[in-house]
């Protein structure tokens, strides 16, 4: 009786943490609110499409990140005014760290 006891408490306890990890992995995959565009070497999110659009456009046509940066908060600007502006968000480029 009490091996199986054992068993079942150990069953339980597997089917619980198996159960948990699942829930976390649906957990991180949930789908964001901002338009994402990702490809092998670059990834483009935003506020609004148009502006993820400008973004992926400049950097598919040979732009550096910052160029993309830069038409992203012009389209954003131009497509959603009242949250662009002063005292909005503040688009920031952050390069890789340097290879130690």
């Amino acid at each position: 009786m009490r091996d199986l006891r054992f068993l079942l408490f150990h069953f339980a306890l597997t089917f619980i943490l198996l159960a948990s990890r699942e829930a976390a992995a649906q957990e991180t995959s949930t789908k964001t609110m901002r338009p994402v565009i990702r490809g092998r070497y670059q990834a483009v999110t935003s506020m609004k499409p148009e502006a993820t659009w400008a973004a992926q456009r400049i950097l598919q046509a040979g732009g550096n990140a910052f160029d993309a940066i830069v038409a992203g908060q012009a389209a954003l600007g131009v497509v959603d005014a009242a949250a662009n502006g002063i005292g909005s968000d503040v688009p920031r480029y952050m390069p890789p760290p340097p290879p130690s």
